[in-house]
């Protein structure tokens, strides 16, 4: 059966917990979910949890959780070409999301008006 979302395309250009639980929900309901990354990864996907448990695969659960049903794209957002592919990525989606302060929007230039 398809989910509600199904055929949308989704853009998450996020980290930590908050927004990728909400791009693992979108995902949950049939979307197709993209993470942008950085080149290290995003740095919850490292993280372990309070307790040191690791997942199946030797990673945080909670990280594995958040983002199941994701497809992950490593992107530097620093250098003009990295900009230059999430732009492109963006005007292929449906929805943009991020959890990034201004000053990190303004920086990697995925404000509203970029």
């Amino acid at each position: 059966m398809a989910g509600a979302l199904t055929g949308v395309k989704v853009l998450e250009v996020a980290t930590w917990i908050a927004m990728p639980a909400a791009g693992m929900l979108m995902a949950d309901m049939g979307a197709d979910v993209v993470k942008v990354e950085a080149p290290g990864g995003d740095t919850w996907r490292g993280s372990r949890t309070p307790r040191g448990q690791t997942g199946p695969l030797g990673g945080n659960p909670s990280f594995e959780l958040d983002n199941r049903g994701k497809r992950s794209i490593a992107i530097n957002l620093d250098h003009p070409d990295g900009k230059a592919v999430v732009r492109r990525l963006v005007q292929a989606s449906d929805v943009f999301t991020t959890n990034l302060v201004e000053q990190r929007r303004q920086r990697y230039a995925v404000t509203y008006s970029d």
